[in-house]
C-alpha cells in the first residue's frame, strides 16, 4: 500500500507541475475563429457573398488554454466586421484587421483570409404558393376523386432581393403518381428556387384520393339557351338531355343532374331556327365524353324579351 500511496502522490505532483508548466508556457498557434457581420441596416443583408464561416488567425497564449481550445472546444473569441458605414450596393472588399480580433489571446497574425468581398443587399420576404410537381401517370383505369392538396399550400421566403427571379416559384420533389392508390398522403420535401433563399418549411403534406374509372349517363339535365344582349325570345328542342361523363366510380355514384350544366350560346344568330351544339360544364373530376341528342334546335325570335325555354329548370 505505502508503494501505491507512493505511485499516486507522484502521479498527482506530475500533474500538478504540467499544469504549472502549461499554464506558464507561451506557444504560437493558428487557431479557427468564428466570423461574426455587425453594424448591416434593418432590410439588409450579406448572405450570398461566399462569406468563410471561420477565419484562420494565429495567436499567442498559454499552453494549456490553447489546448483547452482545441481539445474541449472552449471559445476563444471570434471575427468581428462591423459594416455599419456601408450601404447596399456593388461588390466592395473589407480587409480584416487584428483589431477585429476579439480574443484574450495575443494576435500575432490574419492568416485566412485577410479580407473579405462583401456585397450588402435588401433581404426580401415574400408568401410563394407551392406547386406540386408530378411524374408519371395514375395507373390505367384509375382516376383521381380529387386533385391532389398540399399542405402548406403556400412557403416564405427570405433572401437577397438579386436572388428572388421575376416569377419565384417554389415546387415540390417529384410525386409519381403511379404509385397512388386508395386515400392517403405522403410527405414530399420543398426544392428551394435558390441556394441563398431560404424556406419557413422544407416539406409539405400531400393529401390524395384515387379510385377506379367507371362511366355513366347522367339524364333528363335541363338545357339552357343563353339570351344575347338583344333579349330575344328563345326555345330550345329536346330541352334535356343526357350526358355520359367517366369519373372515379365513387365519386359518380352521387353525381347528379344539379352539379352539370348544358348550355347554348345564341350570341350573333340571326332570328330563325338553328341547330347548335351543347356547352356541358361538370365538376373538375367528372371527364365529359358525350351528349345525347348531340346537337339541339334552337328558335330565336325576331325581337323582344326572352321568353324562357320550353324545358323549365328540369328540377
Amino acid at each position: 500500500m505505502s508503494r501505491l500511496g507512493l505511485k499516486a502522490g507522484c502521479l498527482i505532483a506530475a500533474i500538478v507541475i504540467w499544469f504549472q508548466v502549461a499554464s506558464t508556457s507561451t506557444v504560437e498557434q493558428t487557431i479557427g475563429l468564428p466570423l461574426h457581420i455587425v453594424g448591416l441596416q434593418d432590410g439588409a443583408t450579406v448572405a450570398g457573398s461566399g462569406l468563410p464561416r471561420e477565419v484562420l488567425v494565429r495567436v499567442r497564449g498559454s499552453k494549456l488554454r490553447l489546448l483547452s481550445h482545441r481539445y474541449l472546444h472552449r471559445d476563444a473569441g471570434e471575427v468581428r466586421v462591423d459594416l455599419a458605414e456601408r450601404r447596399p450596393g456593388r461588390t466592395f472588399t473589407v480587409p480584416i484587421e487584428r483589431a477585429d480580433v476579439l480574443t484574450d489571446l495575443e494576435v500575432a497574425d490574419i492568416i485566412e483570409p485577410d479580407r473579405l468581398s462583401i456585397r450588402i443587399d435588401g433581404q426580401l420576404t415574400r408568401r410563394v404558393p407551392v406547386s406540386l410537381t408530378t411524374v408519371g401517370g395514375l395507373r390505367a383505369g384509375y382516376g383521381h376523386l380529387a386533385r391532389p392538396v398540399l399542405t402548406p399550400d403556400a412557403v416564405t421566403v427570405t433572401g437577397p432581393a438579386r436572388y428572388f427571379p421575376d416569377q419565384l416559384v417554389v415546387a415540390t420533389a417529384p410525386l409519381d403518381l403511379s404509385q397512388l392508390d386508395g386515400i392517403g398522403s405522403t410527405t414530399l420535401h420543398i426544392v428551394p428556387p435558390d441556394v441563398h433563399l431560404q424556406l419557413s418549411e422544407h416539406e409539405v403534406r400531400v393529401i390524395f384520393g384515387v379510385g377506379p374509372l367507371a362511366e355513366r349517363t347522367i339524364a333528363d339535365v335541363p338545357v339552357l339557351a343563353l339570351p344575347d344582349a338583344l333579349g330575344r325570345a328563345l326555345a330550345v328542342s329536346p330541352a334535356l338531355a343526357g350526358v355520359l361523363v367517366r369519373g372515379v366510380a365513387d365519386s359518380l355514384r352521387v353525381l347528379d343532374r344539379r352539379r352539370l350544366r348544358v348550355s347554348l350560346s345564341t350570341e350573333g344568330l340571326a332570328g330563325g331556327v338553328h341547330l347548335l351544339s351543347p356547352q356541358v360544364v361538370a365538376p373538375e373530376w367528372a371527364i365529359v365524353i358525350g351528349v345525347d341528342p348531340a346537337r339541339f334546335q334552337v328558335i330565336v325570335g325576331e325581337g323582344g324579351p326572352a321568353a324562357g325555354n320550353d324545358g323549365g329548370d328540369g328540377d
